[in-house]
């Protein structure tokens, strides 16, 4: 990150600002994300010490335009690594999930790796701060009423053809597609596909039925299959730290809150 104001930071009477932001940074738990409007400084200092932080300490990372991860020292025994595809959903607010093949292999409904994470968001997409994140824009303002793990899942679904492709040897068959049709919520009725998703994966199936009409661009038989999923799975799904709310980026303006 350019730093074009290079003057020093001004001393105060209880010590330097630098060194109160320095002490506020490594008070944070190991394992948390924070914005630069969290810190108690004003922009333009926090942003110089924060810009020498990230340079000079393994544990401090810029991971996009304003928001930092305080993660483990170099010789830590038990290192916190930043969940990239985790703190971008944070990064873009209410109304993102996984998107596109990212969503499909989070669900577990493909072996297949992709390349980076897919982020969906509603509105404006941010500028990318990572070769490893995409953002893209979607229009279905319902998707503001969702958890980020139920987007994930009308993305799934949306994209359920990259599944077929990628799942089985001749995907012209239709009794493949119906195989990998009921493989797919056999993973979501079990609990693997939120386990994949990871702590906090909070679904409400009726939710996702409600905003999926307002998808547009709608792949053939995307209705019929949500409100088949809607009608064999339970109500709610949950997994990982149990709040039951979309916990990959509520809350993340407080400073000091752990993710993991």
């Amino acid at each position: 990150m350019e730093v074009k104001d290079s003057r020093p930071v001004r001393q105060t009477r209880h010590g330097s600002v630098a060194s109160d932001i320095r002490e506020w940074v490594f008070s944070l738990p190991e394992g948390s994300a924070f914005y630069l409007a969290d810190v108690p400084a004003a922009p333009r200092a926090a942003a110089r010490v924060l810009h020498d932080l990230v340079r000079d300490h393994y544990e401090i990372e810029r991971i996009f335009k304003g928001f930092y991860w305080r993660g483990s020292p170099l010789d830590s025994l038990n290192p916190v690594d930043p969940p990239l595809g985790r703190l971008a959903m944070a990064y873009a607010g209410a109304g993102s999930g996984y998107a596109g093949a990212t969503a499909v292999n989070r669900l577990g409904w493909t072996t297949q790796v992709p390349v980076g994470y897919e982020i969906g968001v509603v509105g404006r997409a941010p500028q990318p701060g990572s070769n490893f994140v995409r953002f893209s824009s979607r229009s279905n303002r319902e998707r503001l009423d969702l958890t980020w793990a139920e987007i994930t899942l009308l993305e799934g679904v949306l994209n359920f053809h990259l599944a077929e492709a990628m799942s089985w040897d001749d995907e012209s068959d239709a009794s493949y597609a119906e195989a990998a049709w009921a493989g797919a919520l056999e993973e979501l009725r079990s609990g693997w596909s939120a386990h994949r998703l990871g702590p906090g994966a909070h679904i409400r199936t009726k939710a996702v039925l409600e905003a999926a009409p307002a998808e547009p661009r709608q792949p053939a038989g995307f209705l019929d299959l949500v409100e088949d999923l809607a009608q064999q799975l339970p109500d709610a799904i949950t997994t990982g730290d149990g709040h039951g709310e979309s916990t990959a980026y509520s809350g993340f303006n407080a400073p000091a809150l752990a993710l993991l």
